[in-house]
């Protein structure tokens, strides 16, 4: 079975913590692989959407602080979707700039440059 590598990945609700390093394993030949797992991150999104309860059960196993009743009745005014990187490139520039602005660490000093942004079918 191949796998798709996502290494070291950190959100979190902080503005300064939002994305720590996330470091996505891409490989020429891998283009299928990487497309599965595009589509399989929109069907759990929808899942997300529409099982609120069973959702929260499984979000307060890893963030307990949250009170489960309350995220699932925000869970219908979430507005998480899966976009295209290449159609929100400006908006993802200005918010790496705002990071590196903050403390340039958090996404490894520089900007990142147009590679990083796959392009899928």
């Amino acid at each position: 079975m191949e796998r798709l590598s996502v290494e070291n990945v950190s959100f979190s609700f902080g503005f300064k913590e939002i994305l720590k390093d996330i470091n996505f394993t891409l490989e020429k030949g891998k283009e299928e692989l990487i497309n599965r797992f595009i589509r399989e991150y929109e069907k759990s999104l929808s899942w997300y959407k529409q099982n609120p309860k069973e959702a929260a059960n499984l979000v307060i196993k890893t963030l307990p602080m949250l009170e489960e009743q309350g995220l699932a009745d925000s869970i219908e005014h979430v507005t998480f979707e899966s976009v295209n990187a290449n159609k929100t490139i400006e908006d993802l520039e200005f918010f790496f700039s705002i990071l590196q602005n903050s403390d340039a660490k958090l996404i490894g000093g520089k900007l990142p440059n147009k590679e990083l942004y796959y392009k899928s079918n």
